[in-house]
């Protein structure tokens, strides 16, 4: 199960170069003269979903069922579980300054390690290997992203909150940036920052799938503002590539709450009609000719039959 909050280290191939969609972009780190031991991997770095601390859809799921607003169970007696975000995600710019890209590209299979670090458990590690990188690359906001992430993993949001600060201010145009930061300030009671937070975040990318999932969840389950939940689960479902049948139970839910449900059209019966033989058409008198018809013949007469009256016996 992948986490619905990418938590701003989505990372895609550009030119050869992994690059962390974070304006000036860095999916690589800065090399160090010892490095930890962490276990050997064969696949590749992973992803931001993957190491997220953001709860993901099935928990979210358990959360709505404990509050009574979700079913546990679906009709077929299956857990109420929903799926991966199969949205597309924001689209930025990679970086167009070459002596930015030559640094990425310098810095890459150190930052991968880094990721791999975190994923491993061995996050203070991670840690220190990204204040490296921030050194070398303060213009990245990466370094400061996953730092965050690791604070987050280490139940310290007041440090994670400081990071993201510390990212924004670093390039205020990311969108990753201010969706983690509205899942730190749910975390820290502070409802109207989160929904701030995930609301610039769409207002850099409206098509940002995650961030309307995550404002979806503040509105349903701590604003307690459904219509504008509902708004947003529906705006989530819309960019899925795959439409989610738990988020689309969800949304049915609001609308039945809110009063906007329509139930679907039922489809139209289509009778089937059998037309019944029609009856033979009478005998029509033969046409007159020169020969006068046959008489027919005679028809014995029944034995039991009473003979006619006055007839000798």
């Amino acid at each position: 199960m992948k986490f619905i909050d990418d938590a701003a280290v989505l990372a895609r191939k550009s030119s050869g170069i992994c690059l962390l969609i974070a304006g000036v972009g860095l999916s690589a780190c800065s090399s160090i003269k010892e490095k930890p031991a962490i276990p050997a991997t064969d696949g590749p770095a992973p992803t931001a979903e993957e190491i997220s601390s953001e709860p993901d859809l099935e928990k979210l799921a358990r959360e709505r069922a404990a509050r009574g607003e979700t079913k546990a169970k679906d009709s077929e007696g299956k857990p109420s579980a929903a799926g991966a975000d199969t949205s597309a995600g924001p689209e930025l710019d990679a970086p167009a300054d070459a002596a930015q890209k030559a640094l990425a590209q310098s810095l890459q299979s150190d930052y991968e390690r880094a990721l791999v670090m975190i994923k491993a458990g061995y996050l203070d590690d991670a840690y220190t290997l990204l204040d490296d990188v921030q050194a070398k690359a303060p213009a990245f906001t990466g370094p400061a992203l996953n730092q965050a992430l690791i604070r987050l993993k280490q139940k310290k949001p007041k440090d994670a909150q400081a990071l993201l600060k510390k990212a924004i201010e670093i390039n205020p145009k990311t969108p990753y940036a201010y969706n983690l930061s509205g899942y730190t300030e749910k975390l820290l009671a502070n409802f109207k920052g989160a929904r701030a937070a995930y609301e610039k975040a769409l207002e850099l990318s409206p098509k940002y799938g995650k961030a309307h999932f995550n404002l979806a969840v503040l509105a349903d389950l701590y604003l307690l503002d459904l219509p504008f939940a509902l708004k947003h689960y529906e705006a989530y479902q819309a960019l899925q590539a795959q439409p989610d049948p738990t988020v689309a139970k969800w949304i049915v839910d609001l609308q039945k709450r809110t009063g906007v449900y329509k139930p679907p059209a039922r489809k139209a019966v289509v009778e089937e009609i059998t037309e019944e033989p029609a009856e033979p058409a009478a005998a029509e008198p033969p046409a007159a000719t020169g020969t006068p018809p046959t008489p027919p013949a005679p028809v014995a007469a029944d034995a039991a039959a009473p003979a006619p009256e006055g007839a000798k016996p």
